[in-house]
C-alpha cells in the first residue's frame, strides 16, 4: 500500500512518540535513562495513546495508517525489552531486568524495580550508554541489521537502489 510523506511521517513517528517520557523520567525515576520504568512505556498505554490518536486523527490519517503507527509502538516496545531475553538466553551481560512490563498494571515485579533496582545500580547516564555499546553486542547487532535493512527498503522505494 502505498503511504504519502505525512503517512510515513506519521508511522515512523509512532515508533518514537513513547521516548518523549524522557522528557518527563527525572521527575518519577532517578535518571532518564530508566524511562522504561515508566507506565507510558508499556502496552495499555499504547493501546489508550492509540485509541485517542485514532479518534482524534480518524479524519485525517486512514485506518490501515493508524494501525501501522500502533504497531510501530508496540514494535518500539518490543525492540526495548528484547535486550532482557538476550540478556537471559547469555548472548549479553547487560539488561538483567526486564525493560518493559507486559502485564502492566498486573504485574507487581515493576513496582519492585521502581522502588529498589533504580537505586541500586548507580551508573551515569554516561556508563549505562558507555555498558550498552560495550556488553550489549547482540542489541547493537540486532539494531545495526535493522537499520540497514530499513535503509535499504528506503533506498530501493526511492529508486536509488535497484
Amino acid at each position: 500500500m502505498p503511504l504519502t510523506s505525512a503517512d510515513q511521517i506519521l508511522v515512523v513517528g509512532a515508533g518514537y512518540v513513547l521516548d518523549l517520557d524522557l522528557l518527563i523520567a527525572k521527575f518519577f525515576v532517578k535518571r532518564e535513562a530508566y524511562h522504561h520504568l515508566l507506565p507510558t512505556h508499556t502496552p495499555l498505554f499504547v493501546i489508550i495513546f492509540s485509541m485517542f490518536a485514532f479518534i482524534l486523527l480518524k479524519n485525517v490519517f486512514s485506518p490501515t495508517v493508524q494501525l501501522l503507527s500502533f504497531i510501530a509502538m508496540m514494535v518500539h516496545l518490543v525492540l526495548d525489552d528484547i535486550g532482557y531475553w538476550f540478556c537471559k538466553l547469555g548472548l549479553q551481560k547487560v539488561s538483567e531486568v526486564p525493560q518493559i512490563f507486559w502485564l502492566y498494571p498486573f504485574d507487581n515485579r515493576r513496582q519492585h524495580y521502581v522502588k529498589n533496582w533504580q537505586f541500586e545500580n548507580n551508573v551515569s547516564n554516561h556508563g549505562i550508554i558507555k555498558s550498552y555499546l560495550t556488553k550489549a553486542p547482540a542489541n547493537v547487532i540486532s539494531e545495526l541489521l535493522l537499520f540497514t535493512f530499513a535503509l535499504l527498503v528506503f533506498l530501493s522505494n526511492k529508486g536509488v537502489i535497484k
